[in-house]
């Protein structure tokens, strides 16, 4: 299933306060590139915080003083530039892109670019993918890099289909700075999680021979793996995507896989997993809490419809079981009647 290697993240923190400084630095961790300031005089720092892992790395680039950063051809690897607030301009080869939080810039490898702006001092969120694996990737999925790499479009919509999904993933990578246990603690999804980095961007932007979907069906295998990945972390997102690089296949073989082995979908499965994880909670003195907050905690953004959903599958209200477990013994869920 996975096309990359060294599938464990590991990050860095890195801070430069001088035009010098800045340039090594990101030289060191995206690629070499010269910075020129665009308001001499004024304070300057740089500060990059990347997490790497295979064929991947995601950072964020803070700038606190407009300028222009210039960089050749790529050559090894390609690059997507996301503005995390406010804008900023780039020209990639003859094209120009206004890069947005919903509108990424695409730096192909072939070609040299130059970003400007951050006059009021702006994040980047930066997503660097090995040359040689994503094009490897393409190939397997049937593609075509043509001999001078992958000539992708200059722009990259991220607020619907597929571009959305894959900032997802891109955004899950990033919290690797946050929590660098997240994936390592589950090496099935850090593998899935960079190959969906890989493929989204192949299959959500633009350029000739981009791949057909022709992936095959789900394994009772493969499902099963997949719902036990799901029963210890119910928490974690299970967007279509993502699923269909744990199983290999497509988001359509994932739902019929499901269908076969459990008679539900993949989001059915989740919702009743949490749902046992809330009861269980709320039936023990010693763990339960606020209603609202157990919910958030495994997965449930709708107060409302969580407790909806949690009436017709337990026969009561949320509130009710809290009622029953307040001031009794801890409660054993196992006897439980869910409907």
């Amino acid at each position: 299933m996975s096309a990359t290697t060294s599938p464990l993240p590991h990050s860095l923190r890195l801070e430069g306060r001088s035009i010098d400084e800045a340039q090594a630095i990101g030289s060191a961790v995206f690629h070499p590139h010269q910075v020129c300031p665009l308001a001499p005089g004024a304070a300057f720092r740089l500060g990059i915080e990347a997490v790497s892992a295979g064929a991947v790395t995601v950072g964020t680039i803070e700038y606190t003083r407009a300028a222009r950063i210039q960089t050749g051809a790529y050559d090894d690897s390609y690059h997507v530039n996301i503005a995390m607030e406010g804008e900023f301009r780039t020209i990639i080869g003859t094209d120009r892109v206004v890069a947005r939080s919903t509108h990424a810039a695409v730096y192909r490898r072939d070609v040299p670019t130059i970003i400007e702006g951050f006059e009021r001092g702006a994040r980047v969120l930066a997503v660097k993918i090995d040359r040689a694996a994503l094009d490897a990737r393409l190939r397997l999925l049937g593609g075509s890099p043509g001999a001078s790499g992958i000539a992708f479009g200059s722009s990259l919509d991220l607020s619907t289909g597929w571009g959305r999904e894959w900032r997802w993933y891109v955004d899950l990578f990033a919290r690797q700075l946050a929590d660098p246990g997240l994936l390592v603690a589950h090496p099935l999804l850090a593998g899935a999680v960079q190959d969906a980095v890989l493929d989204g961007l192949l299959r959500s932007a633009a350029f000739p021979g981009a791949p057909a979907d022709t992936r095959p069906p789900a394994t009772p295998t493969t499902v099963s793996r997949i719902a036990e990945l799901m029963s210890s972390s119910p928490e974690l997102h299970y967007g279509s995507e993502l699923l269909a690089e744990l199983s290999g296949t497509t988001p359509r073989a994932v739902q019929q896989g499901f269908r076969r082995e459990f008679g539900v979908t993949p989001h059915d499965f989740l919702r009743i997993v949490r749902l046992e994880r809330v009861r269980s909670d709320l039936c023990d003195p010693a763990t339960s809490g606020s209603i609202a907050n157990t919910a958030r905690r495994w997965g449930f953004a709708h107060v409302g419809r969580f407790s909806a959903d949690y009436a017709a599958r337990f026969g009561e209200l949320p509130s009710e079981t809290v009622r029953q477990t307040v001031g009794s013994p801890a409660r054993d869920v196992r006897n439980a009647k869910p409907r």
